[in-house]
């Protein structure tokens, strides 16, 4: 939405010579970030700008622009709460603290919308899904080879892996639900080394990423999640794995399906209910796989002292779920605002525990339930964790009073 106002330039001084230009988008991504909706941010930043250039102030300090950003904000019923995160904001972009966010789990449980609202919300476009990682993949290797369903498979010392179906991954044909298991663990690790570049890529450069698909797995990524390297990176990174009631993954399910039933094996192409429950079992045969890689502590993929701490906010009615879940030993629930994203411990930190000798760090992974019912509640809930790991980031490096 432009304006007039947009014409005006007016400057922002940061101290001594240097200064930026204000722009209407940025402050309003910035205040999608401090967990205002979209069209108030976008009203507050024309509201705003709107005041600056009648009152002709086009040369302000920061602070005089936040005290205006939190006059503005008050009068559209956002106070202190909201308030105290902008210069959380600020001091994480100034700093180019990098963020990586992992997005894992089975497929149709909503996590690419879940990844875009909340990359919306942190104010990012790095969005990457696993299934372009494989197109990628593919291309790299100039095609896949269908007849290969072994994982790490070499001809003439080029690598193959099973080639992928255009229409979907999930609507692959075979002859047994081992073969397609098969086929999906060789196609999540084709993608292992690009999973590697943008992660790298993203703590290197400061940036944020954030990294979903069901072909994701968080085991073999766990080196990211040791407070060691966070610590030794100046990084933070959050690991997610959603899951969906039954309810609504048949939900995600039909509508998947009901435009694609021509590209079904053909015992499911004239019976939608066959069709859904063929679809269910591959869904739930991969959350088993993805179940093990968590519970294998000795595999070469570097799974084990895997914590998963399930999160269920305050309006999905989802605590009975979560409880349910979490029976293994291995697991804890928690709402919400209880939840803790322990952040790595800085080296000079008298809080930083020491594990004895051979002991294995466990990382917390945070499970997370998106329900049709309450499609909004993940995403929110996901921004509050993460935006509490970025203000305790910024504790430990004094930055934040």
């Amino acid at each position: 939405m432009s304006s007039k106002y947009d014409r005006v330039k007016v400057r922002v001084h940061l101290g001594g010579e240097h200064y930026y230009t204000l722009s209407r988008f940025t402050l309003s991504k910035m205040l999608t970030f401090c967990k205002l909706p979209v069209t108030v941010a976008v009203k507050v930043s024309l509201d705003l700008k709107k005041l600056l250039v009648d009152q002709e102030k086009l040369d302000i300090s920061q602070a005089e622009l936040e005290a205006a950003t939190f006059l503005m904000m008050a009068q559209y019923g956002y106070g202190e709460a909201h308030a105290k995160l902008f210069p959380v904001i600020t001091r994480f972009y100034v700093e180019r603290v990098p963020l990586v966010i992992l997005i894992a789990g089975s497929g149709y449980c909503g996590k690419t919308a879940i990844a875009h609202s909340l990359g919306s919300k942190l104010n990012t476009h790095n969005v990457v899904s696993t299934e372009v990682l494989l197109e990628i993949a593919s291309s790299i290797y100039n095609g896949f080879s269908a007849s290969s369903l072994s994982t790490g498979s070499h001809v003439a010392g080029q690598a193959f892996w099973p080639q992928p179906e255009e229409k979907s991954l999930w609507l692959r044909e075979t002859e047994t639900e081992e073969e397609f298991v098969s086929t999906w663990c060789a196609w999540s690790e084709a993608i292992f080394p690009l999973v590697e570049e943008e992660l790298n890529k993203a703590v290197t450069e400061g940036k944020v990423l954030i990294l979903e698909g069901s072909l994701l797995n968080l085991a073999a990524h766990r080196p990211y999640l040791l407070r060691e390297f966070q610590r030794r990176h100046g990084a933070i990174v959050v690991a997610f794995y959603v899951t969906s009631d039954d309810a609504s993954c048949r939900f995600f399910v039909e509508r998947f399906l009901s435009s694609r039933y021509a590209f079904l094996p053909s015992p499911y192409r004239s019976d939608g209910a066959a069709a859904v429950a063929w679809m269910m079992q591959r869904l739930k045969a991969v959350a088993e796989v993805q179940n093990q890689w968590f519970a294998d502590r000795g595999s070469g993929s570097g799974g084990g002292g895997m914590e998963r701490c399930w999160i269920c906010g305050e309006r999905s009615g989802n605590s009975k779920l979560a409880q349910t879940s979490a029976c293994d030993g291995k697991e804890m629930c928690v709402r919400g605002a209880e939840a803790s994203l322990s952040p790595p411990p800085s080296a000079t930190s008298s809080s930083a525990v020491e594990l004895p000798e051979g002991a294995e760090e466990t990382v917390h992974v945070h499970f997370v339930n998106c329900s049709v019912e309450t499609p909004l509640e993940t995403s929110d809930v996901m921004q509050e964790l993460v935006l509490e790991r970025i203000m305790l980031e910024l504790r430990q490096r004094k930055s934040l009073l």
